[in-house]
């Protein structure tokens, strides 16, 4: 079911989104509204799970760790794939898991710090995991984040006289 929201709780979310350290003083004065109003509807944002965590946007070249690899896995269905994502979930260098569609039953999203570390990963941590069939490694050369992603989203879920819509 989706959540339905007004148009300043949809601003709220574009302001949070691209600064989720924004002020109260500096959310309030862009919607119009008092710190005290705004801090209650960011508390019901939360409460309603539509605001799930105020995360830390990292860059991880700068830790050791430029390389993002897309591995996608087969499983052979001989374990549970919960089982399989449960083994996954062990392994430090793994940011990512999704059961996905297709040819392929997960999508993992990894970051080493090079070609080593990335065959380190895969032979020593991967590979062994019982109820793995095939491993296929993509590497991202570039990422490009789209910064308007959630704004547009949000536009879209309100209508023009500011209702929400559902």
């Amino acid at each position: 079911m989706s959540e339905t929201l007004d148009a300043v709780d949809v601003r709220l979310l574009q302001l949070l989104d691209l600064d989720g350290r924004a002020s109260l003083r500096s959310l309030a004065e862009a919607v119009g509204l008092s710190g005290p109003a705004v801090a209650d509807r960011i508390s019901r944002l939360t409460e309603r799970g539509i605001i799930r965590r105020f995360a830390v946007d990292i860059d991880w070249a700068r830790l050791g760790l430029p390389t993002l690899a897309h591995i996608a896995l087969l499983t052979d269905k001989t374990q549970h794939i919960e089982t399989v994502m449960s083994r996954l979930r062990e392994v430090e260098r793994i940011e990512e898991i999704s059961i996905v569609t297709g040819s392929i039953d997960l999508l993992v999203r990894a970051r080493v710090a090079d070609l080593v570390d990335l065959r380190r990963l895969l032979v020593e941590r991967i590979w062994p995991i019982e109820g793995i069939q095939r491993v296929e490694t993509t590497l991202a050369v570039e990422t490009l984040a789209l910064p308007d992603f959630t704004a547009a989203l949000l536009t879209d879920r309100t209508t023009s006289d500011g209702s929400s819509r559902s």
